[in-house]
């Protein structure tokens, strides 16, 4: 695979060049991971950026008691690295890969001065800010089965094996059996059907009536 080409594929796909003033492409190493690989671990050295341009991540952390807690569901386009960059810390966090997923490792000392890198890293970290908000607030004011509708509008490209049950009802704050339940009577009135994992939407307009 030509690298050079690659990178500047999903350079001019999110519209980075303005970004990456004086950034040449051996300035960055593209990395692929395969699904159930991990980007980052809690405790990992904090001088990595990444811009990730391809595929699925899941963010965790994990408790004292040693058990997982689901982040987010992270699709491109992403800065990873960047909030431990602005604070100088170490990683906090778990990144798993949920399908195979490609990531432009950035050189850090060139991040560091320039200015118009801080000025993505702001707008992505604005953007962030903004969908914890959003998901904060629709966890509060809908029920749970407008939480499923919205998830399966939102995230239907990803339902197959790469999504598990258990991962998707820890996100949307429902245990597992409720989901269960609500996808069996979603099933149940045509508006979806189920083959394993995978989900398909039957009913456009019904699965829209129910997340409006």
């Amino acid at each position: 695979m030509d690298s050079s080409r690659e990178i500047e594929k999903f350079i001019k796909k999110y519209d980075l060049e303005k970004y990456l003033e004086g950034y040449n492409y051996w300035d960055m190493e593209i990395k692929i991971l395969e699904k159930d690989s991990y980007l980052m671990m809690s405790g990992m050295d904090k001088r990595k950026l990444y811009l990730f341009v391809d595929g699925l991540l899941k963010v965790t952390l994990l408790s004292s008691e040693g058990d997982e807690m689901l982040l987010e569901l992270t699709k491109p386009f992403d800065i990873l690295g960047d909030v431990e960059f602005l604070l100088e810390e170490d990683v906090h966090y778990n990144i798993q890969i949920k399908e195979r997923s490609t990531f432009l490792e950035l050189d850090f000392d060139k991040a560091v001065k320039n200015i118009r890198f801080y000025e993505l890293m702001a707008k992505t970290l604005a953007k962030k800010l903004r969908n914890t908000s959003k998901k904060y607030s629709v966890k509060k004011l809908c029920t749970s089965r407008v939480l499923v509708a919205k998830f399966i509008t939102e995230n239907r490209k990803y339902f197959s094996s790469t999504i598990k049950y258990g991962d998707i009802s820890k996100l949307l704050g429902l245990s597992e059996r409720q989901l269960r339940r609500i996808l069996k009577d979603f099933e149940d009135k045509g508006l979806i059907e189920r083959k394993g994992r995978k989900i398909d939407i039957l009913d456009e307009e019904g699965i829209k009536r129910l997340t409006s």
